[in-house]
């Protein structure tokens, strides 16, 4: 199999960073070059197996379901946020078929004028019960998402995964490590005229002591991607994720979104790497910054160019250290270029954090959070919102699930 890794399209894309280090042999790993098609997007790709899978395509009717969603596989958030309130009965699959994640008008503040204020908004948001993100070894785990992409302003849609903790002890001390990896985007970032979004991707390598506060590094890169003339013509997203046996090689060891390519207003089933994130990357960031880096680091070797065109932006951000006026965290400064716990082990970088975490402990569950944030770090949809805005979409109810892109189905994938 001849392997184009300077292609950023087609087939040879889809394996293009799971290329062996040594070339390899045509059984070396599983070969996943089939396009995806809308008759075949759950099926198998060659050498994989399915592990996860779920079809919106009719609303589930067994003994757990609520709305129309097996409650067996997902898990759905009410009322609690530490930005927004969630709304439970915004999650809904409709008779014809679809997963709604519903954002608008709190219940409790409807009905009211036309303006949809702050202290009103509300969200909406889903996960797997399963943690069904992990990475695999002989090649990537693939996660799946087929969805329609259609957005407003203020409506924020992002699939993303956040991990459990992991656990690492230093001097009686419990540190906990994790990681998060999105796809964020704001409804003033989508072109209806184009039909273009703005995806911002993301890796997060999360570090904190035990109860205290999150640290996070940071790994942005931002896209712009096109989307079929159709706003309900169905488009695949994959996320895919591996730790091979060299954790710094970044053709075994890798974190990637993958979007499908569209052609003359159609998408193609043809998937496109737009995001790739592996600890060599921040490696060889880390380096070039004079930061500290790990003691089994390999000799300096910049990414290649076909990874490096799709790595994050080389803006990566270090958390202000919270309790640099206490012992013994104020060793490390007032910016956190290490973890918090190389304060109890000066050998622990931010790439061993990642290894901490990604591992089985560290799985965690895949996330769809949806719904009227307005203002959401970066996402941020200034001016009024009103919701005569939204009541002429075809997904619009009443003012409390007056929004949503629509999710038609997932399915997670495992090397065999």
């Amino acid at each position: 199999m001849t392997i184009l890794l300077g292609s950023l399209n087609r087939f040879a894309s889809r394996v293009a960073a799971q290329v062996p280090p040594n070339g390899g042999t045509d059984d070396a790993e599983p070969d996943n070059d089939v396009p995806v098609t809308n008759e075949d997007w759950a099926t198998p790709p060659a050498g994989y197996d399915r592990v996860f899978f779920d079809d919106f395509s009719q609303p589930y009717t067994g003994s757990n379901s609520f709305q129309g969603i097996d409650q067996d596989k997902w898990q759905i958030r009410d009322r609690k946020s530490w930005l927004w309130p969630m709304e439970k009965d915004n999650v809904l699959v409709k008779p014809s078929g679809g997963l709604y994640t519903y954002g608008g008008r709190l219940p409790s503040q409807a009905p009211g004028d036309n303006t949809i204020s702050d202290d009103e908004k509300s969200t909406s948001a889903i996960s797997t019960r399963a943690n069904i993100v992990r990475p695999a070894s002989s090649g990537p785990r693939i996660i799946r998402i087929r969805t329609e992409w259609e957005q407003r302003r203020g409506y924020l849609f992002q699939p993303w995964a956040f991990s459990s903790w992991a656990e690492v002890t230093r001097n009686g001390r419990t540190y906990e490590h994790g990681w998060e990896f999105d796809l964020e985007t704001k409804g003033s970032e989508y072109n209806a005229t184009n039909r273009t979004f703005v995806a911002h991707f993301n890796n997060h390598t999360w570090a904190r002591l035990k109860g205290e506060r999150q640290r996070t590094q940071q790994s942005p890169r931002q896209v712009t991607i096109q989307l079929p003339d159709d706003p309900r013509a169905l488009i695949t997203v994959e996320f895919r994720w591996r730790r091979g046996a060299d954790f710094y090689d970044p053709y075994q060891t890798y974190a990637e979104w993958w979007i499908e390519d569209v052609s003359d207003g159609v998408a193609n089933g043809n998937m496109v790497r737009r995001y790739h994130w592996s600890p060599r990357h921040i490696l060889e960031n880390f380096r070039s910054r004079g930061h500290p880096i790990p003691s089994d680091a390999p000799s300096a070797d910049p990414l290649p160019q076909e990874l490096a065109d799709v790595a994050p932006m080389n803006n990566n951000w270090f958390p202000d250290n919270l309790q640099n006026d206490q012992y013994p965290w104020n060793t490390l400064g007032d910016r956190l270029y290490q973890p918090p716990i190389a304060a109890d082990d000066p050998s622990y970088t931010w790439p061993d954090v990642a290894k901490d975490s990604w591992t089985d402990e560290g799985a965690g569950s895949l996330i769809w959070w949806n719904g009227f944030g307005k203002d959401a770090f970066f996402l941020s949809d200034g001016s009024p919102l009103y919701v005569s805005n939204y009541d002429d979409h075809h997904s619009h109810v009443n003012d409390e699930k007056c929004f949503s892109s629509v999710i038609w189905g997932v399915a997670v994938f495992d090397p065999d």
